[in-house]
């Protein structure tokens, strides 16, 4: 355990080393802007911009944070990202105007606001964690979201054998329902050939294991970058049925029709 001198030194080195690292550039009368060692998922140091205005002050990140973020590819929307990113940022009573994130001081409580303007901006670049090619699962929650929204009754995460012996997982199942048929549901956040042809193995190997005579598969597809067409002509080959999310409510009315 470290005693009180250790500590006190450690903070005093700290503070020094803000202090070195740091820079303050006078914009104009009301404008300052700082830099500070703290990187982004850019690599870049962290600004902020403090105005003074006759209120107090306003201090934000100019948009920096979230065009970082589109710029790795992640988008801020959807149900599931925006709950995040505003769950984020009233924690630490910052609000968003425009794409800047924002927070108000006066003099008595400039430098706590300071502190949490850049607690919030970390945490914010930390979403870059959740671009589409590397996370699957944020899309399935937005479609989980939307099937709670509009009362879809389903099962999640429902495992079948097939054939083969290996297990396939499917996103949400739906039973049968007087004349609607059992039915199961793949998301895919990224279609790729790859990605395309497990989905059609999966479909094969256990359709025969549904309980069904004539179970479906959906599938539902994130097109916020559109694939091409022969890769997602396949599904239409082996009876698969597939939407882009971007046209959901298509989805939306065979599944309230049945």
């Amino acid at each position: 355990m470290c005693s009180i001198d250790s500590v006190q030194s450690y903070l005093d080195g700290y503070i020094s080393f803000l202090k070195d690292h740091s820079q303050q550039v006078r914009i104009d009368d009301n404008l300052w802007k700082i830099t500070l060692p703290f990187l982004d998922n850019l690599h870049d140091c962290t600004e902020i911009y403090i105005q003074k205005n006759i209120d107090g002050y306003l201090l934000t990140d100019n948009g920096e944070t979230i065009s970082n973020l589109e710029f790795t590819g992640v988008v801020i929307k959807g149900v599931a990202r925006e709950r995040i990113f505003h769950q984020i940022i009233s924690s630490y009573g910052v609000f968003l105007r425009g794409e800047s994130l924002c927070i108000t001081a006066n003099e008595q409580d400039l430098f706590l606001k300071k502190h949490l303007l850049l607690q919030c901006v970390g945490k914010v670049n930390d979403m870059y964690m959740l671009n589409r090619s590397n996370v699957q699962n944020i899309f399935v929650e937005e479609v989980k979201g939307f099937f709670d929204k509009n009362n879809v009754w389903y099962v999640p995460n429902h495992r079948l054998t097939g054939k083969s012996g290996l297990i396939a997982n499917y996103d949400f199942a739906i039973p049968k329902h007087k004349n609607s048929p059992f039915t199961l549901i793949k998301t895919l956040n990224k279609v790729t050939k790859d990605k395309v042809k497990a989905t059609v193995f999966d479909w094969n190997d256990t359709k025969d294991n549904c309980g069904d005579a004539n179970p479906r598969l959906f599938v539902v597809y994130n097109d916020e970058e559109i694939p091409k067409e022969d890769t997602l002509s396949a599904f239409q080959m082996y009876g698969i049925d597939k939407f882009s999310w971007s046209k959901k409510e298509d989805l939306l009315k065979i599944l309230a029709a049945s």
